[in-house]
């Protein structure tokens, strides 16, 4: 009787598991996906408000170098 019992919430234990494991990952993809969308929204806007281009500004923003 006990097995039966334990086996029972071991099956129900994996089965939250599965669950709360697909509903994270799921979340997780869909923002890093609006978020790299979000990034390259705005590199595109500044490189069209700026006239450099991208890697241009972060060579300069970094080294301070002005090509």
């Amino acid at each position: 009787m006990a097995m039966a019992r334990t086996e029972e919430r071991l099956e129900r234990y994996e089965t939250a598991v599965r669950s709360a494991e697909s509903f994270y990952f799921q979340n997780a993809e869909r923002l890093n996906g609006r978020m790299a969308m979000l990034g390259f929204l705005i590199a595109v806007g500044t490189e069209a408000l700026t006239g450099h281009t991208l890697i241009g500004q972060v060579v300069f923003g970094i080294f301070g170098i002005d090509y």
